[in-house]
């Protein structure tokens, strides 16, 4: 039976790359859901540091498992496996278009047909025809998608090194807010930010208090919390009063880069 000329890297030996790149490479075509699940596996080894990244993230953060993951990977701007997966696949795609791989993946990629006139799109790879959903989200025709996508100064970068520093050029760079103060502080901090706290009303939105409210009797917000609650008084003029801004729940909570809080 004959080769289908754009099978899947999938079906090539992991010899010509990397297992670890290999196996994210495999991840691509599975559903939506078994992707996310696939993320948030904890490898049961003797190694404590093989952690999910999910489990490593609140770790870092003092988060529990009461927060929401996105809202979580927002906080410490990293990036998800999904995008780290996507910049394998292009990463891959750039070196099987520059002939950086065995011919047998560089033949892979369909080359455009000469036209008669000048094309905005002429620079790009042609999409592949696909008749399933499964094939639709293989390697090959869903980074040929992803690559023409980029805009003409990435993907005509004359090195490998250089393709790589550009994809990556506008990834979030870390938070600072993990790293101010106490490692105790940090985590309260976080906690707030994240509504995975110990006040009442995050409590109640997981159904583990009966209510929401203060022993004030009000709604026991974070910002009820920090800037209304009568039992708290002291503290916050102790602590507010003299802020070289306004004591407002985002400048507590994320403070304000002007004045380095």
């Amino acid at each position: 039976m004959a080769t289908n000329r754009y099978d899947t890297v999938t079906e090539v030996p992991s010899r010509s790359i990397s297992s670890r790149t290999y196996v994210l490479l495999n991840y691509s075509p599975t559903p939506r859901v078994r992707r996310r699940r696939l993320q948030q596996l904890f490898k049961r080894t003797k190694k404590p540091a093989r952690i999910s990244p999910d489990r490593a993230a609140r770790i870092v953060c003092g988060a529990t498992k009461l927060c929401n993951i996105e809202k979580l990977y927002q906080e410490l701007k990293w990036e998800t496996l999904e995008n780290r997966r996507n910049k394998h696949k292009l990463i891959l795609l750039y070196k099987m278009k520059n002939n950086k791989t065995p011919p047998y993946l560089s033949d892979l990629i369909p080359q455009q047909t000469q036209a008669r006139y000048a094309l905005r799109n002429a620079s790009d790879i042609p999409l592949i025809p696909c008749r399933t959903q499964l094939y639709t989200n293989s390697f090959l025709p869903s980074t040929i998608r992803e690559w023409n996508r980029l805009e003409e100064t990435i993907r005509n970068a004359p090195s490998l090194l250089s393709f790589k520093a550009r994809i990556k050029k506008n990834s979030p760079k870390s938070s600072p807010l993990c790293k101010v103060g106490s490692r105790k502080a940090q985590i309260l901090h976080a906690r707030l930010r994240l509504s995975c706290s110990s006040l009442n009303y995050d409590l109640h939105r997981r159904s583990i208090v009966d209510t929401p409210n203060c022993m004030c009797g009000a709604v026991e917000t974070v910002s009820h919390f920090l800037l209304y609650c009568n039992q708290y008084q002291h503290q916050r003029q102790l602590y507010l009063d003299n802020l070289p801004c306004p004591p407002i729940v985002d400048n507590l909570l994320y403070g304000k880069r002007a004045t380095n809080i």
